[in-house]
This record gives structure tokens, C-alpha cells and sequence, in this order.
């Protein structure tokens, strides 16, 4: 059984900083969508840190987090699409690094 927040008014994700419609949370459900963030945020962060270093993994976090609070959140989905903010954090930072050739030209010289 899920328990929910007790408060004054409704606690939905538009007053946690997204654009989610006015659906009421319970802890558990908080819980469990802070942890896919948290696993997914850290999964990129320690991928862009081994490959491009400290300061490339500062950024794509940054980019994450800044997706994050842009993207359409589902309307009656538990747990959001997290691909969708990693996804435009990684092609930030192709673009940044020069990463981010045509596929078609993938072995060829310049």
C-alpha cells in the first residue's frame, strides 16, 4: 500500500519543478523516481568521467539536470523516460568535444 505525503495542498510534480500534470505522489513513488534519476545521472556522469575527465562529466551533468526540468513528463506514467535527458546531455557534449561527426563520413579522411 502506498503512503502519501501529507501537506496542505497536493503534492504533484509541477510543484517539484516539472511540467507534470497535477497527479498526487505518494512516497513511494517519489522514492522510486528519485532513484532512477540518481542511477541514471550517476551512470552518465561516471561514463563522460573515465572517457573526457572531470570537467566534460560536470557538464553533461549539468545538461542532464537542465533537460531534466524541460522535458514532457508522462501524465499517468510512474517513472519518466530518463533516456530522453541523457540522450540530449551526450549530444551536448559530441557537439562540445567534436565528437559528433556525419555517420556517413565515419572512416573516411578529411
Amino acid at each position: 500500500m502506498l503512503q502519501t505525503i501529507d501537506s496542505p495542498q497536493t503534492t504533484n510534480f509541477a510543484e517539484i519543478g516539472t511540467s507534470m500534470a497535477h497527479t498526487p505522489l505518494s512516497v513511494d513513488l517519489v522514492q522510486e523516481v528519485m532513484l532512477f534519476a540518481e542511477n541514471e545521472l550517476a551512470a552518465l556522469y561516471n561514463a563522460v568521467l573515465s572517457l573526457f575527465g572531470p570537467e566534460q562529466a560536470q557538464l553533461a551533468a549539468e545538461d542532464w539536470l537542465y533537460e531534466l526540468g524541460i522535458m514532457e513528463w508522462p501524465q499517468e506514467s510512474a517513472i519518466p523516460n530518463w533516456r530522453q535527458p541523457t540522450l540530449a546531455a551526450v549530444q551536448r557534449l559530441a557537439e562540445r568535444t567534436g565528437a559528433c561527426g556525419n555517420p556517413a563520413e565515419a572512416g573516411t579522411e578529411p
